[in-house]
């Protein structure tokens, strides 16, 4: 009887069997399959894990999809939660790292795959595929996280100085002799020298001492604009007074402001001698507002120009109804705020923003880095 040939594993069941191989020459069954480095590295691209995933090294892409997970939503929760803003740039940096050595870890499990599928293109229209997968699981992701609970903005003007900027130049105060942002956009436009401005010009509120700012905080020189604020809206904290709230404008909704309320629902408010009255009563500011006063809207601009009073001037308070809110900028000498609103909303007076067109409340500052900030609330 003639015996059948042996194949490379009738060893593994024969007893009697010799080796047919040393460790070191063991034939490698994964040489035979093609490499897909590209396959892999754009598929990481697409999604965490998912380079892994495509050349077979399931459990490895399974890891990099759950730490990828697991960062972001730390770092967006630690801004929903009002922690200290290095807290979450600290995860975001650590979610950046980790990407970066999953795109090397996925190359190198593209270089030796553990399944065979398809060819070069078949290969590249399922990574375009997953790409496009991938991208809309993401902005529905976005859209959840933006509707409910967060949201980004960027500072558009500097009703809100000192507290949030927009466009801006470093300066000194003249009063405390203290680094301080300036507003940039009048003095930019018109290219005037410093002395040229008027006397009274107000041009900024200082962030050391809340004095406002003359011409001669401008700096020497050439002017240096500085990065916009970009801050953060929670969604799900109910407005306080003096909290700084974004909120669609009552006389123009597709347009948003951010200003601080001073008013909530029920009271009456008048400004007297700089400070908030509210029903005849003078309020005491937290201790991150104390020195800052509000003025009146009858004295912005030059004399000539100087309308009547608005609304919570003193003289003119203003009474909100049970769904409404008062709200004022800090650089109240520059706020196109409740005082000067020119229409309200439907069933509404013009001084009022109703409690449904607030979208949140103003939280954290995280950028430019050297402008990081959590805000305090009154009452925490």
């Amino acid at each position: 009887m003639s015996k059948l040939p042996r194949d490379e594993f009738s060893g593994l069941n024969d007893p009697d069997a010799a080796p047919t191989a040393s460790l070191g020459n063991a034939p490698d069954r994964t040489s035979a399959r093609p490499k897909m480095p590209f396959t892999a590295f754009f598929g990481a691209i697409a999604f965490p894990g998912l380079g892994q995933l495509l050349v077979g090294c399931v459990r490895r892409g399974i890891g990099w999809c759950c730490l990828a997970f697991v960062l972001s939503v730390a770092a967006l929760a630690s801004f929903g939660l009002r922690l200290p803003v290095v807290v979450g740039a600290g995860l975001f940096a650590a979610y950046g790292i980790g990407r970066l050595v999953e795109f090397i870890d996925a190359v190198r499990c593209g270089m030796r795959p553990r399944w065979r599928y398809g060819n070069r293109f078949t290969r590249a229209l399922l990574v375009v595929v997953l790409w496009i997968v991938g991208y809309w699981v993401a902005q529905g992701f976005a859209m959840v996280w933006r509707g409910h609970w967060i949201e980004a903005f960027v500072a558009a003007a500097n009703a809100m100085m000192p507290a949030i900027v927009g466009e801006t130049v470093e300066g000194v105060c003249p009063t405390c002799k203290r680094p301080t942002r300036v507003s940039a956009h009048e003095h930019q436009l018109r290219m005037k020298d410093r002395n040229d401005f008027p006397p009274d010009e107000v041009v900024g509120i200082c962030a050391h001492c809340f004095a406002p700012l003359s011409p001669a905080a401008y700096p020497e020189g050439p002017l240096v604009l500085r990065t916009r604020d970009r801050f953060i809206v929670n969604k799900r904290l109910a407005p306080r007074r003096w909290d700084i709230i974004a909120f669609r404008v009552p006389f123009e909704p597709t347009n948003r402001f951010m200003m601080r309320v001073v008013g909530l629902p029920g009271e009456t408010v008048e400004l007297r001698d700089g400070e908030v009255t509210i029903d005849g009563r003078v309020l005491e500011k937290p201790p991150f507002l104390r020195g800052l006063r509000y003025v009146n809207s009858s004295t912005l601009g030059p004399p000539k120009l100087r309308g009547p009073l608005g609304w919570g001037d003193t003289g003119k308070p203003a009474k909100l109804g049970p769904d409404e809110y008062f709200v004022l900028g800090d650089f109240s000498q520059r706020s196109k705020d409740s005082r000067l609103f020119d229409a309200g909303a439907p069933g509404h007076p013009s001084y009022a923003v109703p409690a449904d067109h607030i979208i949140g409340i103003v939280t954290q500052i995280y950028w430019p880095p050297d402008r990081w900030r959590t805000f305090e609330r009154a009452g925490d």
